[in-house]
């Protein structure tokens, strides 16, 4: 998460699209959701949100 923030900070990633896998299949219904009850799952969804909006940037969370 740091690396992709480190590179939107540098402006790398401008209007971009990023491909995220997880086995996790809560944290990618959160993200496309907007929101979660779990304040780190929250963060989380919150973190990459501010990235998309930031950067122009488009994320694609994808259930592996």
């Amino acid at each position: 998460m740091e690396a992709i923030e480190d590179q939107v900070e540098k402006g790398r990633l401008r209007n971009a699209k990023l491909f995220m896998f997880t086995d996790n299949s809560t944290a990618e219904a959160a993200f496309y959701r907007g929101s979660s009850s779990n304040p780190a799952l929250f963060e989380l969804v919150l973190r990459l949100k501010k990235l998309e909006m930031l950067a122009g940037l488009k994320i694609h969370l994808i259930h592996i």
